[in-house]
């Protein structure tokens, strides 16, 4: 048994392991389980993992235990049904869902222990639905299941109510704003104060990145900052606009970087890839307010993991060391208040 509170599952040394955790301590318990690129998602309540592999075409859930071996399997690694693509996972004690898109179309999958041989299809609303869309992101909010779908404009936001171990029954339909054409979520997280997504897109040639939230009570969208690349004219012309400031030259390219946000004790942080993690402050900013971290021998930052349960002192940057081995580096909230200036 561990005296550790909280789980996480992490690279070390290149290999994905089930960990204990606190404060940024790590005890490696055990290797994740699946194939060397499985996708590991932990409930919220830290209990149960749910694991997708083979890219995103196979999924299973275990349950996590308080001694060794300390994972049990709950369903077994099944493949998803035939030309079915995950892209998100959500593991909950009575049940796997699974988002995503299949042959046709956006799709909605859940396995239960009582038919772990089966997935089933969660009926989507049938106005929605188009080639080419996915479902890319599943949240729980109380006893609501918040499903992101997205790719294809107009993109929506569907609420489903969760009734015991029944299959989830859809209750409501919002229509999610757009930015720019070909606009795609390449990442939502649910946070403290509100749905934050990750959006790129490209209209006429020039592509653009943009970070909002949407509020929890109503799920419209209360904040927003964009950034997009500088195209320099083949003429001059007195119609030109005048160029931006060094400041925000700097902003829009970090911004444009960003592949993963999390909300972090009030911060927003972006995983900037190359550039490390740039952090938003925790009151109205501009997006000159962008400032960037140190994250000594971590390069190459392109996701954040949150320990379940979670208490909001911090989280692990996912990245590689000097190397270039994957690996994990633990950003307590400490040392973001003593990295910024705001």
């Amino acid at each position: 048994m561990s005296n550790l509170v909280s789980r996480v599952v992490v690279p070390r040394n290149g290999v994905a392991h089930l960990c204990a955790t606190q404060d940024g301590q790590l005890e490696v318990l055990a290797a994740a389980p699946g194939d060397p690129d499985a996708r590991n998602v932990l409930s919220e309540d830290g209990r149960f993992l749910a694991v997708m592999d083979r890219e995103n075409t196979r999924a299973g859930m275990f349950e996590l235990l308080a001694a060794a071996p300390w994972l049990r399997e709950i369903l077994p690694l099944s493949p998803l049904p035939s030309g079915c693509v995950g892209h998100a996972a959500l593991a909950m004690h009575d049940r796997l869902l699974i988002g995503g898109k299949g042959p046709n179309h956006e799709a909605l999958w859940q396995r239960t222990p009582s038919a772990s041989s089966d997935w089933m299809a969660v009926p989507l609303p049938q106005d929605i639905m188009k080639r080419g869309k996915a479902v890319d992101g599943l949240h729980l909010l109380g006893d609501t299941l918040v499903v992101v779908d997205d790719i294809v404009t107009p993109k929506w936001l569907l609420l489903y109510d969760l009734p015991g171990s029944e299959a989830p029954t859809h209750r409501d339909t919002i229509r999610l704003p757009h930015h720019t054409t070909y606009e795609r979520i390449i990442h939502p997280f649910l946070g403290a104060t509100g749905l934050w997504c990750l959006s790129k897109g490209i209209n006429h040639g020039v592509a653009s990145t943009h970070l909002w939230r949407l509020a929890l009570t109503d799920f419209v969208e209360d904040a927003h900052w964009g950034a997009a690349e500088a195209r320099k004219p083949a003429f001059a012309s007195m119609f030109d606009s005048e160029p931006a400031d060094e400041a925000t030259q700097s902003a829009n390219h970090a911004l444009q970087s960003c592949v993963a946000i999390a909300e972090v004790g009030g911060y927003i942080l972006l995983a900037g890839g190359g550039l490390g993690v740039i952090a938003l402050g925790d009151a109205p900013r501009t997006i000159k307010d962008l400032q960037f971290l140190r994250t000594p021998g971590l390069y190459g930052i392109d996701a954040f993991v949150v320990p379940a349960p979670w208490d909001g002192r911090g989280v692990f940057l996912l990245g590689y060391d000097a190397e270039d081995i994957r690996t994990s580096s633990w950003l307590p909230v400490s040392t973001i208040i003593a990295d910024s200036d705001w």
